[in-house]
């Protein structure tokens, strides 16, 4: 098996795993009353942070399409909104130089919070039934990007062992070019 073919199982196994945690733990679980977990939107925020936009992207729509399966959400919508933010994190990568840490934790919090007021949008639009938008929401945002900015670091070291073969404790840098993996 070429290191290509490993690459993918490993990141598809990963995934997979996310989502199979996610349901069976972290989908019961709030944390002060208000803000659930989110395994696989932590690591989609990190695959964005170190892959390419084609390989994001795809990524990306692998990634909603195992949360679509185990989610009563219309099916495809999580995998279309999940491919347009890991597209849009890797393409935003690219044009960045050298970003500090605290520069790509303050990143990873606003992508979440993005992301979070994006699927917010699409229970609007399918008629999900999302909590109104209120003074509390705003709160609850705002803890969604503290956590989010904490797990931002753990989930971009497995998403470089995922995608690369060699996690680091340099989180910021990323990929330019296809000929960089």
């Amino acid at each position: 098996m070429n290191t290509g073919r490993v690459r993918w199982l490993r990141a598809l196994g990963v995934i997979l795993a996310v989502a199979i945690v996610q349901v069976g733990t972290f989908d019961q679980t709030l944390l002060f009353d208000r803000v659930r977990l989110d395994l696989p939107l932590y690591l989609l925020v990190a695959i964005g942070f170190v892959s390419q936009s084609q390989e994001a992207a795809f990524l990306g729509f692998v990634t909603g399409l195992s949360v679509d399966l185990f989610q009563f959400a219309p099916f495809g919508v999580y995998a279309l909104l999940f491919s347009v933010v890991a597209w849009g994190l890797a393409e935003s990568q690219i044009r960045l130089l050298h970003p500090g840490p605290l520069f790509r934790t303050i990143q990873g919090a606003m992508a979440i919070i993005g992301a979070t007021i994006l699927m917010w949008f699409a229970g609007v639009i399918f008629e999900q039934d999302p909590p109104p938008f209120t003074n509390h929401t705003l709160i609850t945002l705002l803890m969604i990007g503290a956590i989010g900015s904490v797990m931002v670091h753990p989930a971009t070291q497995v998403a470089r062992w995922m995608l690369h073969d060699r996690p680091s404790s340099d989180m910021t840098s990323a990929p330019t070019s296809a000929t960089a993996r």
